[in-house]
């Protein structure tokens, strides 16, 4: 007898589906349900809104319900929207990983033209951007006054 040809074996896998489903709705836990109040000083009065014309009173109204709707059930997530640790951490690491990788992408920013790539780029220097390199150049080059034969 095939699985699904018979009537009797859909009715029974649906009775055992509810029964299944109803057995975990069960064993499931209910969260306990946080009651909120408002202190009496931020309570809406109606009688000190007398004066207000109808739409500033429907703000009000609106404005109340979405307190109500933020604040009831599970109570308000103070933190809900301020990054983790872990985030703040993530973005430092990055910051950090390397200041001077873009000398690797090109060569625009030597002095001497003289670059060529580096593996690494802690290596990625020009000879013009360290004094004591630049001085030894100096004391290597002729004194363009003293006398040279031709």
């Amino acid at each position: 007898m095939p699985l699904y040809g018979s009537k009797f074996n859909v009715v029974r896998l649906l009775t055992l589906l509810e029964r299944f489903f109803r057995k975990k709705k069960k064993q499931a836990p209910s969260l306990p349900r946080i009651e909120t109040r408002d202190p009496p000083d931020l309570r809406c009065d109606v009688t000190k809104h007398q004066g207000l014309d109808e739409n500033d009173a429907r703000i009000e109204e609106e404005d109340t319900e979405e307190h109500n709707m933020t604040c009831s059930g599970y109570g308000a997530a103070p933190y809900l929207f301020e990054p983790t640790s872990e985030d703040i951490e993530q973005v430092a690491d990055r910051e950090v990983a390397d200041p001077d990788e873009w000398r690797l992408a090109n060569s625009e920013w030597c002095k001497c033209g003289q670059w060529r790539p580096m593996g690494l780029s802690a290596e990625s220097h020009c000879c013009q951007e360290h004094e004591h390199v630049v001085n030894k150049l100096k004391d290597m080059q002729p004194d363009p006054c003293s006398p040279t034969c031709a």
